[in-house]
């Protein structure tokens, strides 16, 4: 399932964030998870005017390299963002959706779409 949401923003001038220095060997380990995102569809390529940190955060003990995550800073972006004004739903309401309903199933890919890469 795609879904496409607007952000509309206060400031129409594009965000140039300046990247933080980083080593060879950290540019190439980014290059690596990037080119496996796109490779499995999770992410597709763009191209816009705006430019954001990318922040590597790696595991407390350091003991396995290859679950270091990858982050975008959006700090910057958040700032200039509209705020959503629009109603909170009413938990009790779609509780009452599942009434009499025998199997109940919730999957939070994204909590884990590390694995699928």
């Amino acid at each position: 399932m795609l879904v496409k949401y607007d952000i509309r923003l206060n400031n129409e001038r594009p965000i140039k964030y300046k990247q933080s220095p980083r080593s060879a060997k950290e540019n190439k380990w980014i290059k690596e998870q990037i080119d496996k995102i796109l490779k499995n569809g999770v992410i597709e390529p763009f191209t816009n005017s705006y430019t954001f940190n990318i922040i590597i955060v790696g595991k407390k003990d350091g003991v396995d390299k290859e679950m270091d995550k990858i982050y975008i800073n959006y700090a910057l972006l958040n700032k200039v963002t509209e705020k959503d004004s629009g109603p909170i739903p009413i938990i009790k309401e779609y509780l009452l959706l599942f009434y009499e309903v025998k199997w109940l199933t919730v999957l939070d890919l994204m909590l884990h779409i590390g694995r699928f890469y």
